[in-house]
Formats: C-alpha cells, sequence, structure tokens
C-alpha cells in the first residue's frame, strides 16, 4: 500500500465500518477471525498488511483498546461513545503500524496513546463539520443517541452540547466533567487544579446554558437554575 498523499482519516473511517463491537466489557468481535493470535504485545501491530493487523487488534482485543480508550476519555475529561472511540482506534492503530512499520520504538503505551487521541481528534472534527452543515442526526443509528448527557436534553441537541462540552480547554473540561457527569463537589472537582469553586460553578452554568438552551429548536430545556439544582442535588446523593 503506498502511503504517499494518502486521506488516512477517510482510510480509518472505512476500515473502522467494516467490524463492530460486541460487549463491550467481554471482547472486540469481527465476522471473520478464528482464534486469537498468539502474537503477543507489539509483535500484534508487525505486519504489512493494515487488514491483519485489524484482524488481530479486532479479535479478543488483545491490547485491551476498549479500556485504554475509556481510560484515556476518562483522563481527558471528554464525552464520547466508547465503543465508537476504540473501533477508530483499532483502524488507526493498525494503519499507523503499517504505515512507520512499527518496530516498538516508540513504546507500546505511547503508540496507542497517541492512536487513541488522532482517533478523538478525527471524530471530533468529522462531526464538528456535519454539525457546522446542519446534517441531521439518524434518531436509531448515531452514536450520540448512545450517550447519557442527562435526561432534560433533547436527543437531537445531544450532538451539540457534547461538541461544545469537548471542546473546553482540558484544564476546564475536566473538572467541569467531574461535577456534571461524576456528580462531584466544586471543591472536590477543583482538588489539584487552578480553578477556584466560584470559577467552576461559572463554566459550568455557561455549559448548562448550552444544554438548556437548543439552537434553533423549538424544545426548550429546563431552566439554568433547575439544571444546577439537579447536579447539586446529586452530588449531595452521592456524599451520603
Amino acid at each position: 500500500m503506498a502511503f504517499d498523499s494518502f486521506d488516512s482519516r477517510t482510510f480509518v473511517r472505512e476500515v473502522a465500518s467494516r467490524f463492530h463491537l460486541g460487549d463491550l466489557e467481554m471482547e472486540i468481535r469481527v465476522a471473520k477471525t478464528g482464534a486469537p493470535s498468539d502474537l503477543r504485545g507489539a509483535d500484534l501491530l508487525k505486519s504489512d498488511s493494515v487488514d491483519t493487523v485489524v484482524a488481530r487488534l479486532a479479535n479478543g482485543d488483545p491490547l485491551d483498546l476498549v479500556n485504554r480508550s475509556r481510560k484515556y476519555l476518562y483522563k481527558k475529561g471528554l464525552i464520547l461513545d466508547l465503543e465508537r472511540v476504540a473501533r477508530t482506534t483499532v483502524a488507526y492503530a493498525a494503519f499507523l503500524a503499517v504505515r512507520d512499520e512499527y518496530d516498538g520504538d516508540p513504546p507500546l503505551q505511547t503508540f496507542l496513546e497517541n492512536a487513541i487521541a488522532q482517533s478523538v481528534a478525527t471524530i471530533s472534527e468529522e462531526d464538528r463539520a456535519n454539525e457546522l452543515r446542519g446534517e441531521p442526526m439518524d434518531p436509531i443509528e448515531d452514536p450520540y443517541m448512545r450517550i447519557d448527557f442527562g435526561s432534560a436534553i433533547d436527543p437531537a441537541h445531544v450532538r451539540h452540547a457534547v461538541l461544545r462540552f469537548n471542546a473546553m480547554h482540558e484544564s476546564i473540561r475536566v473538572p467541569c466533567y467531574r461535577v456534571m457527569v461524576e456528580g462531584a463537589s466544586f471543591a472536590e472537582a477543583v482538588d489539584g487544579t487552578e480553578l477556584s469553586p466560584e470559577e467552576l460553578s461559572g463554566h459550568v452554568e455557561g455549559m448548562i446554558e448550552v444544554v438548556a438552551n437548543p439552537p434553533k429548536l423549538e424544545f426548550k430545556g429546563p431552566s439554568i437554575d433547575d439544571l444546577l439544582d439537579r447536579i447539586l442535588a446529586n452530588t449531595r446523593r452521592k456524599k451520603r
């Protein structure tokens, strides 16, 4: 395969669509693979065929890409569909390994985290472009329909809200994630950051305003005060 002037993102998207993930807690499944490979670690990535590497990585998830993707999203405070990120990472890891003739340098952990980061960036850029074009979401197939961003939000607005949330600077997004997704208190969420609880409260309220006021939609969500009260109530319940 020639990689000069190659549209890697189109290729990765096409490869990722060839297989689907089964039970995320069990394994990744593909249509035509046999027993898991006897190869381990970086050796799984050594091949001159992207399809061969994809088959190895997708059969039983030997490099634990589902959990690696889950941990990356948590560390970065990102809200994305885990299955979609892990599946795209399989394709990206295979592509990068073959293109760069991966031989263990950089270390496997660094290589895979880079593949996950590129997957997240590609997904986010593609979805921002779809949002700007006003492309409608498929009510059944769209991965944003699998994201629980709160029962108060109109499903048609989930993509917009998630894209706005993920676009926040990491130093602000991560503590917002701790409050809005995990139910941490403002004081707990800012621990180890340069933010004060008051500053974080302002950022959370700004994000809630985005959630409560969808653009160009007839749906009108609950008030900002109502949503903030729900987050604080959820925090208190978790502390009991």
